[in-house]
């Protein structure tokens, strides 16, 4: 039996808590906890290094540097090749 997914929601109390082994993380505020994140920590807590930023908190040009494939609204997204050169694509 599947449960509803309600009943499979989890709670962090940090938001490096909520990205460890994230398959990608999205933000969907403007907190300011959000905002003055530690990429580099945030990077190393998800499993995919994948940000999906619904609210264009972070530069595109700071979220390549620091190793992500990056979306957000409205601007060309960024990824971040294995190998190399974050590369942007429309």
């Amino acid at each position: 039996m599947r449960l509803p997914p309600a009943e499979k929601l989890g709670y962090a109390a940090r938001v490096y808590e909520a990205a460890q082994d994230a398959d990608a993380v999205l933000i969907l505020t403007e907190w300011m906890e959000l905002a003055e994140m530690d990429l580099a920590r945030l990077n190393q807590a998800a499993r995919f290094p994948i940000v999906i930023d619904g609210r264009n908190l972070f530069n595109p040009q700071t979220m390549a540097d620091h190793g992500f494939t990056y979306v957000s609204v409205g601007r060309p997204a960024i990824y971040h090749a294995q190998q190399g050169r974050p590369s942007t694509r429309s």
